[in-house]
């Protein structure tokens, strides 16, 4: 049977964002899409719906290959611990992503003294993202602190969002929930709980942090697995590494060697 790399994307939880990167593996792909159907979702909820997918399509007794972008680099961690209990072995690709690389951008861009003052970050932030031009952040944090419900403030941000066609209203909406919640899984993680990878763990990154966070070159992967952790530094920023054709090449490099080492 075909080897497939099993992947997980960003907070937004779409493939379409690894779509480039999949175009480029010489290696079946599928992207677990977290979608927004799944409300107030735990991290144990998330990984027990994703390893239900994966292990209906994963051959007994077959390696697993996985990888995680940003947020996903999170599940996938959790995912792989999971598949490792269940007897399987396999190796985990980080693509700019680990739990500690992700709490530290979280604690220096947002503020996460409690929930509501994380929504309120959260729909900010995503009123910059839809409308960069727009420069209301003040404005919105100064209306969204007078409303209590979550989703008054996230009517709240829609109606102060320009109309445009990229994104509609309900999608906004429904990205605001669902990024809430895996924003908290982020928070709630206690690397001390994690049970250790015997899979081996590759990093690719940027080759520079962004200047404000302060993280171990390989992003304290090390902590997670008792097997080796190998980084690979690559040019461009969080979102454009995954056009980088270097990813895609060095992701299949690893997996014809491994091939190499199982038929010797």
């Amino acid at each position: 049977m075909d080897r497939v790399m099993f992947m997980l994307p960003g907070l937004e939880g779409y493939a379409a964002t690894l779509e480039q990167l999949c175009r480029g593996l010489e290696i079946k792909a599928c992207v677990l899409q977290l979608g927004v159907d799944h409300k107030n979702e735990n991290m144990d909820q998330m990984v027990n719906r994703l390893y239900k997918t994966v292990i209906s399509k994963l051959t007994p007794g077959a390696p697993f290959w996985l990888l995680g972008y940003s947020y996903g680099s999170l599940l996938t961690l959790e995912l792989a611990s999971r598949l490792e209990e269940a007897g399987f072995k396999g190796t985990v690709f980080c693509l700019d992503g680990a739990p500690d690389f992700l709490y530290a951008i979280i604690s220096k861009t947002m503020n996460i003294n409690n929930d509501f003052q994380l929504q309120n970050s959260l729909l900010c932030q995503a009123v910059s993202i839809v409308a960069p031009t727009l420069d209301v952040a003040n404005e919105v944090m100064d209306k969204l602190n007078e409303i209590e419900s979550y989703e008054e403030r996230i009517a709240l941000a829609v109606k102060l969002t320009p109309i445009q066609n990229k994104y509609s209203d309900e999608f906004f909406a429904n990205i605001a929930r669902a990024s809430f919640d895996r924003l908290k899984t982020i928070l709630d993680f206690d690397p001390k709980a994690f049970r250790k990878l015997q899979s081996p763990v590759i990093l690719l990154r940027p080759k520079e942090n962004p200047s404000f966070v302060a993280v171990e070159e390989n992003y304290g992967l090390d902590k997670y697995t008792e097997n080796s952790v190998t980084v690979h530094f690559l040019e461009g920023n969080h979102v454009s590494i995954i056009e980088n054709k270097d990813c895609a090449n060095i992701i299949n490099r690893v997996l014809v060697e491994n091939k190499e080492e199982l038929s010797s």
